[in-house]
């Protein structure tokens, strides 16, 4: 298995503003961190804890149906200073793994379950009203942020999901799909 992680030797909140925002201006666009997941023995998922510095803990979700190796996280966030669990979501525009995106679904939904998740936020924007969202937290950031849904809201984000994969299944089966 490999992984990497990338620390600092401070805490956020051990920065000052100035030196904090110096950090953040160093960092790269874009980190690549590889991650190795097993799924469970006789099952499609899994998931592993990651630590990122020294308090922070991510989960690292596989939940194919995207692409084989699709992976998700449950990430640590804090909007306006209060702590949330952020699940970050990958859509699916492959109707032939419908099956196999809904039991990651479920899989997923349980894992946020537990994990506390509050949040929600598909890479595939176009796919909901995130555009929208962010747009609206852009123009007015102490407005209540729409991505925090609440576990409950999470909960059946999620649930439609896996719903709507189960239902284009089974018309790819019973041959009543269509594509538009």
């Amino acid at each position: 298995m490999s992984s990497g992680v990338v620390s600092a030797s401070k805490h956020q909140d051990e920065y000052t503003e100035e030196e904090y925002r110096a950090r953040l201006a160093r960092l790269p666009s874009r980190i690549d961190i590889e991650i190795e997941i097993e799924a469970y023995s006789g099952h499609t998922v899994g998931m592993k804890r990651i630590r990122v510095g020294r308090r922070t803990t991510a989960v690292a979700v596989l939940a194919p149906g995207h692409t084989d190796g699709q992976m998700c996280v449950i990430v640590p966030v804090v909007h306006q200073g209060k702590p949330h669990k952020l699940v970050v979501w990958s859509g699916n525009d492959n109707i032939e793994n419908a099956a196999q995106y809904a039991i990651s679904a479920d899989f997923v939904q349980g894992l946020a379950g537990q994990e506390g998740a509050d949040a929600f936020i598909n890479t595939h924007a176009y796919q909901g009203a995130v555009y929208s969202h962010l747009r609206t937290l852009k123009a007015n950031p102490s407005a209540p942020n729409p991505l925090l849904m609440g576990r409950a809201g999470v909960q059946r984000h999620i649930e439609i999901f896996g719903n709507a994969h189960r239902a284009l299944a089974q018309r790819l089966i019973d041959g009543t799909w269509q594509a538009m």
